[in-house]
């Protein structure tokens, strides 16, 4: 985001009190606020899907219906939120187009979101993606990115070479975390290629899976950022998120990788989707991502639970017991775009523009 795109939208997109320009969590919590006091009906979030998801945060703990509606503008790396909802490119036009359609009369749908250790979030994973991410910093953002050629490290190319360069091999002379995971909901089935429940269903505290990972990872949307489909069956899953494990090694994965990268890779002895509604991870030592959420796990000792339910009322914060780290869904209203159209879900009765950029 840039100074000169700023006043620009300043001048054009919106009036400038309806104009918020954070560079802080902090500042992006008072924006909140002011947009609870303001009577807003929608809000514009011009940043990545972590800005995003701050902003839904921040905006859902101060009351699930002060504002009706999030659209996410595509200002930002990360965009799966953007993708699913169908934001506009990053034009001045697009940003108008974004804008002007979010204070149209079109339907919205509701975006299902995972709670984690008491965060929201529409993704969580374990393994070789938090390594992608950390080399992803590394090479692109902080390397490549402030040089002359900077312009030209963006979207899937970015991504692929980073992936090329640096994780993959890192999942060659890397060792693999093992991981455990426990069903703690309602009766689970593996889901086979076409997302179809298959074999004998596992009974809550019944285990799931139990070995090496190459990544496992829990999702509410399908896709993983920049059109990346990494979660197929996470739109056709009621009540439940798409649960993705994976042991493939690296030489499986560069030979089917444009497969995987389209969502379309399946092999039975190396992935392994379910269907939850609640899980429990437990993992030896391993990098943790989730939006606004990273650690180290220590031996044994971090277990993650993740649960998922459709009613967006059910936000209620349960406290985090020894070992337990209970997770909740919460939704938000958003645009959204699917092959067959929009999906609809309600209207908004009015609304009233405001727009907040992360600079």
């Amino acid at each position: 985001m840039t100074p000169k795109l700023v006043a620009w939208a300043r001048a054009n997109l919106v009036p400038e009190a309806d104009l918020f320009v954070t560079s802080s969590v902090n500042e992006g919590r008072a924006a909140a606020a002011d947009v609870v006091r303001g009577g807003y009906d929608a809000l514009c979030v011009g940043g990545g899907d972590g800005t995003f998801m701050q902003a839904a945060r921040d905006l859902l703990g101060l009351g699930p219906e002060r504002v009706r509606l999030l659209f996410p503008l595509r200002l930002g790396g990360g965009n799966a939120i953007h993708d699913v909802c169908g934001s506009s490119q990053p034009t001045r036009a697009g940003l108008a187009a974004d804008v002007a359609r979010a204070g149209s009369d079109e339907a919205s749908s509701r975006l299902g979101l995972l709670e984690v250790n008491g965060i929201l979030t529409h993704f969580t994973g374990v393994g070789i993606d938090a390594k992608h991410v950390e080399d992803f910093d590394s090479l692109i953002k902080q390397k490549l990115r402030p040089g002359l050629l900077g312009p030209l490290f963006h979207g899937i190319p970015a991504i692929l070479l980073t992936v090329l360069a640096r994780t993959l091999p890192r999942l060659i002379r890397e060792p693999r975390s093992t991981l455990r995971i426990i069903n703690e909901g309602s009766p689970v089935h593996r889901l086979d290629a076409a997302g179809e429940p298959t074999g004998e269903a596992v009974p809550s505290g019944g285990q799931l899976y139990e070995g090496p990972i190459t990544i496992a990872a829990a999702a509410t949307i399908s896709v993983y950022s920049r059109s990346i489909t990494f979660f197929p069956f996470a739109d056709k899953l009621l009540n439940r998120f798409h649960l993705r494990v994976s042991s493939a090694g690296a030489g499986e994965a560069m030979a089917n990788l444009p497969a995987i990268l389209r969502g379309t890779y399946f092999n039975p002895a190396t992935v392994w989707d379910f269907g939850a509604s609640r899980v429990r991870f437990e993992l030896s030592e391993a990098p943790i991502r989730g939006e606004a959420h990273s650690s180290r796990a220590s031996h044994w000792r971090r277990r993650r639970s993740i649960s998922a339910s459709d009613s967006p009322g059910n936000l209620a914060r349960s406290a985090i017991r020894r070992s337990r780290i209970p997770i909740r869904i919460a939704s938000i209203a958003c645009r959204a775009r699917s092959a067959g159209g929009v999906r609809r879900a309600r209207s908004m009765s009015s609304f009233r523009r405001g727009s907040t950029i992360e600079s």
